[in-house]
């Protein structure tokens, strides 16, 4: 496992410390960005690894939450897919998936009026397309751009 950043100071527990931390793997910059999230458990008295499977989290300290967001190809040109999952953290170092949010995005193309890719249409994700986006693993350097 490649590392390329530890993020150190964090609260991924939401117990106020700020004695979490995080290793960033794969690459520093670009989409899909993987890690694994540590915390720090006083009962045990060592970090243990959270729960959380995903990429790219944000977290929400008042709603004690955290969302991750990935982005796949599909399997036709200038289509993707937009994978969210929503965790709440339930306590004792857990998170549990309470939402997943995808969309399937297809036709994209350049506006020129406004210089942004857009897609002609978007549908609901169906199963096997989240199962296959959650598997999907990017392999693109980012960090060379």
């Amino acid at each position: 496992m490649l590392i390329s950043r530890i993020t150190k100071n964090s609260d991924y527990n939401f117990d106020g410390d700020n004695n979490d931390f995080s290793l960033i793997k794969d690459r520093y910059h670009g989409p899909n960005t993987t890690a694994e999230y540590y915390v720090y458990d006083k009962t045990q008295q060592q970090f243990v690894k959270l729960n959380l499977d995903g990429n790219d989290f944000r977290f929400d300290r008042e709603a004690k939450t955290a969302t991750s967001y990935k982005t796949c190809p599909s399997k036709k040109e200038n289509d993707h897919i937009s994978l969210t999952d929503n965790f709440q953290y339930i306590g004792n170092n857990r998170y549990k998936r309470v939402k997943t949010e995808c969309l399937y995005k297809s036709g994209e193309y350049l506006n020129e009026d406004n210089n942004q890719f857009e897609y002609k249409k978007q549908r609901a994700c169906k199963p096997k397309e989240i199962k296959d986006c959650r598997n999907y693993i990017d392999n693109n350097d980012y960090d060379s751009y």
